[in-house]
C-alpha cells in the first residue's frame, strides 16, 4: 500500500502539474471531493475548488512547469515529498505582472490518501522566496499575517 500511495503522488504531481499544467479533469481524478489543503501562507484550509483555483493560478502564472521531486517518503496512509518547482514567470502572479524570470521554489507537502484519493494535503512553500525573484517589492495583501491555528 505504501508503494501505491508514493505511486498516486507521484502521478499527481507529472499529470496535474507539470505534463498537464493545471489540469483540472485530471485534478478531478486524485483528488476526492471532500479534501481539505492546508497552507502554510492562507488560514483557514479549503476545500478541492479553491485548491483547483490555485492550481489554475500557478500554471497560468508559470509556464513550463517543473517538479523535481526529492525525497518521498511514505508511512501508514500519508506521503511526504519534497520537491523544487521551476517554470517561467509569463503571467501575473499574486499583483505582480509577468517578469519573464525562471523561478524555483521549493515546497515540502504531506498528502493523506484514502481509497486511492488524496483527501488532505499540508503543504510548505518558500512563498517569499518566490515572490522575490519574480520581483515583488511586498508582500500581497492575502499573504499578510497568516497565522497558525492554536497560537
Amino acid at each position: 500500500m505504501l508503494e501505491e500511495n508514493k505511486s498516486l503522488v507521484e502521478r499527481y504531481y507529472r499529470e496535474v502539474m507539470t505534463l498537464g499544467q493545471g489540469d483540472t479533469v485530471k485534478f478531478d481524478e486524485f483528488v476526492a471531493r471532500d479534501a481539505v489543503l492546508h497552507n502554510s501562507y492562507s488560514n483557514p484550509p479549503v476545500g478541492p475548488e479553491e485548491w483547483k483555483h490555485r492550481v489554475r493560478i500557478f500554471t497560468t502564472s508559470f509556464s513550463d512547469v517543473e517538479i523535481t521531486l526529492g525525497e518521498v517518503l511514505a508511512e501508514g496512509d500519508s506521503v511526504a515529498t519534497q520537491m523544487i518547482y521551476r517554470g517561467t514567470h509569463t503571467g501575473e502572479f499574486l499583483g505582480v505582472p509577468a517578469s519573464g524570470k525562471r523561478v524555483a521554489v521549493d515546497e515540502i507537502q504531506i498528502m493523506r490518501i484514502k481509497d486511492g484519493m488524496i483527501v488532505e494535503r499540508r503543504s510548505v512553500i518558500d512563498m517569499i522566496n518566490l515572490l522575490a525573484q519574480i520581483g515583488a517589492t511586498e508582500i500581497p495583501v492575502s499573504y499578510r499575517g497568516s497565522t497558525i491555528p492554536g497560537t
